[in-house]
């Protein structure tokens, strides 16, 4: 099927571009988050109700599923997509599956009051990595790692928060200062990334352009019929036939 891409500008390329590297990278986030899920589930097996566990587990399944499912279809349908509305349809999509994440991961803690503090503070250390690896994966559309980084982070700012001690607190401040950090650095990654696709697709329509105009050039001289000569530092270098 041909690619209708020609149609879109370069800012509406460089978004379909930049979902097509988040669906690209996704088999990395969504594995890596399967891999987190089964260590914090085997960590918690005996401590937390299987309940809780079984629930918990079973929603973040689902979720990474319908992620995967989200992925798959936007990579087989990338040529489909030929207008602003299309591309928006799929960013969406991609941004409520990041979301529910999010809040998947950023709940946590709210089930888990009753645990000693080293556990609390092992699952901050785990939303905290998931935060920063998730600047690779959907950074570079800012918006899609906004509300994945928010979800995650904000529902542990707020769990700290509502704790009592000075060690909580610290974390509570090291949180927010975190998700200001992360918020710059996914903020430029995202700039970074279309500004380099913009050069880029700038720099091969220049050069098409220029090869277009060379072989039009050449189209000329050569059936022109009348005598044409082309004089380089006064010695003949070319003539038409």
């Amino acid at each position: 099927m041909k690619d209708l891409t020609i149609k879109l500008s370069l800012e509406e390329r460089a978004t379909k571009e930049a979902l097509y590297q988040i669906c690209k990278t996704a088999k990395f986030g969504l594995g890596g988050h399967f891999v987190v899920l089964l260590l914090v589930t085997f960590l918690l097996s005996g401590k937390v109700p299987v309940n809780i566990i079984a629930s918990g587990f079973i929603l973040h399944v689902v979720i990474l599923s319908w992620r995967v499912y989200i992925v798959s279809r936007y990579k087989k349908n990338i040529h489909m997509i030929t207008d602003m509305s299309s591309i928006n349809h799929w960013l969406q999509l991609i941004k409520i599956g990041a979301l529910m994440t999010g809040l998947a991961w950023g709940s946590v803690l709210f089930f888990l009051s009753d645990l000693p503090a080293e556990y609390h503070f092992f699952i901050f250390a785990v939303l905290v990595g998931l935060a920063a690896a998730g600047i690779v994966t959907l950074g570079v559309i800012f918006s899609i790692y906004g509300v994945f980084m928010l979800s995650t982070l904000g529902g542990n700012l707020i769990w700290m928060l509502l704790q009592d001690g000075l060690l909580y607190s610290i974390a509570a401040l090291s949180t927010a200062i975190l998700m200001f950090y992360y918020f710059l650095s996914a903020r430029r990654f995202s700039q970074n990334f279309k500004q380099a696709f913009i050069e880029k697709e700038t720099t091969k329509e220049y050069v098409i352009e220029l090869k277009n105009e060379h072989a039009a050039f050449e189209t000329l001289f050569e059936k022109s019929s009348d005598a044409l000569l082309i004089i380089k530092d006064g010695k003949f270098v070319q003539c038409n036939e």
